[in-house]
């Protein structure tokens, strides 16, 4: 059986733990937590978020919300495999044509995803400075994808 928190899905082997944390999951504090979008939304559809990013490829303004940046991420990710696959044709005698296009796509989108990443940190309620974690090697990626799955926060007025 699977356990839904937030947004996380568990599994769980067998019933007496999910009595245990059923118990512990309706404390009052632990449940505060939203589990879903306001009705009056549409979800963001993965072609939607990808056209957002290209048009707004180097605004470094304003707010990314947790689809719009989740789906570029998929979408980059699924472009350099895609790229991978082909770093077994060869492109001169000590290069392939994978390691060319992926050197290209990498440079593509450095700025669209630095944008959108701080964009999504501004929505989540943190500073644009976050993006430095980036030069930690490893545990600056995990800080940042912590940050980045955080719920976007209210619109401050000033």
């Amino acid at each position: 059986p699977a356990l839904r928190v937030g947004y996380f899905y568990f599994l769980v082997p067998a019933a007496p733990c999910v009595k245990l944390l059923t118990r512990s999951l309706a404390h009052p504090i632990v449940n505060t937590m939203k589990t879903r979008a306001p009705k009056n939304k549409q979800p963001l559809s993965f072609q939607a978020a990808i056209t957002i990013v290209f048009n707004k490829y180097a605004d470094f303004n304003g707010r990314a919300s947790r689809p719009e940046f989740w789906w570029w991420v998929l979408f980059t990710a699924l472009v350099a495999a895609v790229i991978g696959t082909l770093s077994d044709i060869p492109f001169g005698p000590k290069a392939d044509l994978g390691n060319l296009l992926n050197s290209m796509w990498s440079v593509i989108i450095l700025l669209p995803t630095l944008a959108v990443g701080v964009r999504r940190l501004r929505d989540a309620g943190y500073s644009w400075n976050h993006m430095f974690w980036l030069l930690v090697p490893f545990a600056g990626l995990i800080v940042l994808v912590i940050m980045w799955a955080q719920p976007s926060q209210k619109r401050r007025r000033t």
